[in-house]
């Protein structure tokens, strides 16, 4: 099949494509600019437009969560050498080694690589926002080289215990989301001092500890978190946004929402024990969404 392509008679000194460039190249003091707005699969396509957009797309500091890339790691490194951001979701492929292609990477999901134990994290130093759901042979010596991480997002990690939270002191985020086993626990938690939003859902070995001395709080979901009791709410009093469906213990009573003042979001679906009455609404001045 004949493939026709159709190139754009312009060049550097062209008016257009330098007004067209300036736009592209706008992220550097408005923003993402016009290449922000595409994917690195779209990318592709535009590179074959001219030498000076395909210059622009490979200096552009991709951060492209929506597509996955497949292919092998050093050649996409060679073409997106300024990539910020990198999603390689179910890539079974990968092993640590792999990773060195990513030392200036800020923001990663490698969710469901399941070949990769952590130990590859050492090529990761600078990166700030990691998503390893379903990464079960990670282990916790790879956080150590993790130390700038702001956002932690791990679903099913088996193999990580408390012990890889001492490394994690700047973490603003965390969702440990159906962490079944024991091997995560309040006192690991705790660690993180800084926490500003706590996803803990399906965290049955959680309890009313682990809020303790997370005093910075405003956003956390506690979705079946079922050894909750009325003494974890004593310290959640600056949260804005709560989500404790299914949290069906009669230990939480109308007094824990004595402690909910400043809450402006609250979703408890299924949260129909006997204890909690009309009585707990009262306390919930500010609230703005209500779902149950």
């Amino acid at each position: 099949m004949a493939v026709t392509m159709l190139v754009l008679p312009v060049g550097e000194n062209d008016p257009i494509c330098s007004t067209i460039m300036s736009h592209l190249g706008a992220e550097h003091s408005h923003g993402r600019g016009i290449l922000g707005y595409f994917t690195m699969k779209e990318a592709a396509v535009l590179k074959l437009v001219s030498r000076e957009m395909y210059d622009e797309v490979r200096n552009f500091p991709w951060n492209d969560q929506k597509t996955i890339v497949t292919t092998n790691l050093g050649t996409w490194h060679a073409a997106f050498p300024k990539a910020r951001g990198v999603n390689l979701s179910f890539r079974q492929d990968l092993w640590d080694n792999d990773l060195v292609y990513l030392k200036d990477i800020k923001f990663l999901n490698m969710s469901w690589c399941r070949k990769i134990t952590g130990m590859g994290f050492s090529s990761l130093k600078g990166l700030l926002e990691l998503t390893i759901n379903g990464c079960d042979q990670v282990t916790d010596e790879g956080f150590q080289y993790l130390t700038k991480l702001r956002t932690l997002t791990m679903h099913h990690c088996w193999r990580v215990t408390d012990a890889a939270f001492a490394h994690l002191k700047n973490l603003k985020k965390l969702d440990v989301t159906a962490s079944l086993n024991n091997t995560i626990t309040d006192k690991g938690i705790a660690q993180i001092v800084g926490l500003n939003h706590l996803i803990i859902d399906q965290c049955l070995y959680l309890t009313d500890d682990v809020f303790e001395p997370l005093r910075n709080l405003h956003t956390v979901s506690m979705i079946g978190c079922v050894q909750l009791t009325d003494r974890a709410f004593r310290h959640l009093t600056k949260i804005h946004t709560l989500d404790m469906s299914y949290c069906w213990n009669r230990a939480i009573t109308d007094v824990a929402f004595e402690y909910l003042g400043n809450l402006r979001s609250l979703t408890m679906r299924r949260c129909n024990q006997p204890t909690i009455t009309d009585t707990a609404f009262k306390h919930l001045a500010k609230i703005c969404t209500l779902k149950m």
